[in-house]
């Protein structure tokens, strides 16, 4: 702390690579980039095939849905796949 106090040059260059680093890394727009890819990616990795073998081994043979709702279970585990 006291080189940063008692050097300008010093103090001038590390507020310009904070900054610079701030800029390129902490920018909300990246972040959130970030965050919907990795959300992206587990969302995928969660929906397998034997979660999709439970559901229609466990759910839809013990349960009495209609052809209308299993073709849509079916299309929206295709889509999240």
């Amino acid at each position: 702390l006291k080189s940063l106090v008692k050097d300008e040059l010093y103090r001038s260059k590390l507020s310009k690579e904070a900054r610079n680093y701030a800029e390129q890394n902490l920018d909300i727009r990246l972040i959130g980039e970030q965050y919907k890819k990795y959300i992206l990616k587990e969302s995928k990795e969660i929906i397998n095939n034997e979660l999709i073998t439970h559901i229609v081994e466990c759910e839809i043979k013990n349960n009495n849905y209609t052809l209308k709702e299993i073709k849509e279970l079916s299309k929206t585990l295709a889509m999240s796949k």
